[in-house]
């Protein structure tokens, strides 16, 4: 039973930063698939292209990578896993399919991981630690980390000439690209900083009353 692991090399501003700071791997961005054509994607990314700080679980389409990027590097790897395995990420990524609205983008966790350090937020993640948390994974420091622990390379290559072979899947109602302002930008990351600080309150408070009982 296998779920694959799409790495992709994104050239946007905030893939440059990452892969400047990374430099443990070729790659800036990591989503799951449950099909080798990749017609079914999840990532903790972005929604709306010009809002980075308008981000949480996706539907993730890569055609839309090639859209912002051109062409790009990808490596797509085999995760297999027995039945209970296969069984718990499948649980672990449909309960987060659920409660999709209430998972936040980990921003204090991405800005954690080029330094070596993780910052854990409940039902908050960026793209590898959600990919952590569907496969089951530990002690994932970074996208390289998890790169190195997956060996079975299914491709490497072009994202285009992928996609040729397997087809370019988009939503019928594609609002990936609209415009989006510099002042909706900012209120957005305001309001992420401010559920972020709410949710580890929220941890806080809840580590006190279990160390009370």
């Amino acid at each position: 039973m296998d779920i694959f692991v799409l790495f992709s090399r994104q050239s946007t501003r905030t893939g440059r930063f990452i892969r400047h700071m990374l430099r443990g791997s070729r790659y800036t961005h990591v989503s799951l698939s449950l099909d080798e054509g990749l017609r079914e994607a999840y990532s903790f990314s972005r929604r709306r292209y010009r809002s980075p700080f308008n981000s949480g679980l996706v539907r993730e389409y890569p055609a839309h990578f090639t859209f912002i990027n051109g062409d790009i590097d990808i490596k797509l790897c085999r995760a297999s896993l027995d039945e209970r395995q296969y069984e718990g990420a499948m649980a672990r990524l449909n309960s987060s399919l659920e409660r999709g609205e209430d998972m936040l983008y980990n921003l204090y966790d991405a800005m954690a991981l080029p330094l070596g350090k993780r910052v854990r937020i409940e039902g908050a993640y960026t793209c590898v630690g959600f990919a952590e948390y569907v496969l089951g994974e530990k002690g994932i420091s970074n996208i390289g980390a998890l790169e190195r622990r997956l060996t079975d390379v299914v491709y490497e290559g072009s994202l285009d000439s992928y996609l040729d072979a397997h087809g370019r899947l988009l939503p019928e109602d594609d609002r990936f690209f609209d415009k989006c302002g510099g002042l909706s930008a900012i209120g957005d990351f305001f309001r992420l900083i401010k559920k972020l600080e709410r949710r580890r309150r929220a941890m806080r408070r809840a580590e006190k009353a279990g160390t009370a009982a």
